[in-house]
C-alpha cells in the first residue's frame, strides 16, 4: 500500500479501512506519515489482542489444516451462507466467487 501511495502520487489520503484493509492501510500510512491526512477504521482489529485475549472458534477452525481446507476454500464457508444469517436472507444472493 505505501508503494500504491507513492506510484499513484497521493498526498493528504484519508484512508478508510474496514475488515482487514485496517490493519493494512495502517501500516502504510505510518511508512508514510506526510501523506496522511487521517484514518477512520470500522469493523478492524486498531490494536494487536492483548496477551490474554483467546481465539475465537472460527479462528482455531482456522488454524487446523485439513478442517480449514474444507470450510473455506472447499465449501465457501461462511460466505455462502451469509444469507442464512442475515435480516433479509435475500439480501445476499448468487454465485460468491472465492478467490
Amino acid at each position: 500500500m505505501a508503494g500504491l501511495l507513492d506510484a499513484l502520487g497521493l498526498e493528504r489520503v484519508v484512508l478508510v479501512g474496514p475488515d482487514w484493509r485496517g490493519p493494512i492501510g495502517r501500516l502504510a500510512l505510518a511508512e508514510r506519515p506526510s501523506r496522511s491526512a487521517g484514518i477512520l477504521l470500522a469493523n478492524t482489529g486498531a490494536a494487536p489482542p492483548s496477551a490474554d485475549s483467546r481465539p475465537t472458534p472460527i479462528h482455531r477452525l482456522s488454524h487446523l489444516r485439513l478442517v480449514s481446507d474444507l470450510l473455506f476454500p472447499g465449501l465457501g464457508f461462511p460466505l455462502r451462507s451469509l444469507g442464512l444469517v442475515q435480516g433479509d436472507r435475500g439480501s445476499i444472493r448468487g454465485n460468491v466467487n472465492i478467490a
